[in-house]
């Protein structure tokens, strides 16, 4: 199956296309990189992922941060 996913609002240094979250996700999704994502993986280092309305929100805590789930689906 097929997924369209985007990173956003990560820290300084990190690569999108080799993290340990999208090897995960190649081991069972045939995964795209999109402007028009079904998924957006987002971190605390901005707001850019409030640009995605329609795609499921996935916040990546690399900080000690609790998610606000107003924001997040996962």
């Amino acid at each position: 199956m097929k997924v369209k996913i985007k990173f956003v609002d990560q820290p300084l240094g990190f690569s999108p296309e080799d993290n340990c979250y999208i090897r995960a996700l190649r081991r069972r999704f045939d995964v795209e990189f999109s402007q028009e994502p079904d998924f957006v993986f987002y971190g605390v280092f901005g707001t850019e992922f409030l640009n995605y309305p329609e795609a499921v929100k996935i916040f990546l805590a690399t900080e000690p941060v609790i998610p606000n789930f107003n924001d997040c689906d996962y």
